[in-house]
């Protein structure tokens, strides 16, 4: 596996990947390149299932389709990370408010004694 440098420095890997069986070699980080593969691995699954339903389609027409798919779950994932995050802070600002509700009628409560305590004591004192 050859090691190149970028401009800023960097080690870059060279990786082959398969993708419709045909061989890509690739650039990455020095280190990355089991992810670059799991990745291609991951395009390629796409580029399959495709594949599968049509007849002869181009690499590039094919290729585009699985980004095209692959987009869309993203955008599917952001989504639902976006709900998810919305449950989230609402969940926390109830967490906090009922928190500070229940410390501000603890508060209460102790001001309460205490005013009674206090009066006691100058009655008693008189």
């Amino acid at each position: 596996m050859d090691v190149l440098l970028t401009k800023e420095g960097w080690a870059m890997a060279q990786v082959t990947v398969l993708v419709n069986g045909r061989s890509f070699r690739m650039g990455c980080r020095d280190g990355e390149e089991a992810r670059v593969q799991e990745l291609a691995a991951e395009i390629d699954t796409h580029v399959q299932r495709i594949r599968g339903g049509m007849r002869a389609v181009q690499d590039d027409r094919l290729f585009l389709m699985a980004a095209i798919m692959m987009a869309d779950q993203l955008w599917e994932a952001r989504d639902e990370l976006q709900k998810l995050r919305q449950i989230a802070d609402s969940r926390a600002y109830h967490v906090i408010d009922g928190g500070a509700q229940a410390m501000q009628r603890d508060l209460s409560k102790a001001l309460e004694a205490s005013s009674r305590v206090e009066s006691l004591h100058q009655r008693a004192n008189g």
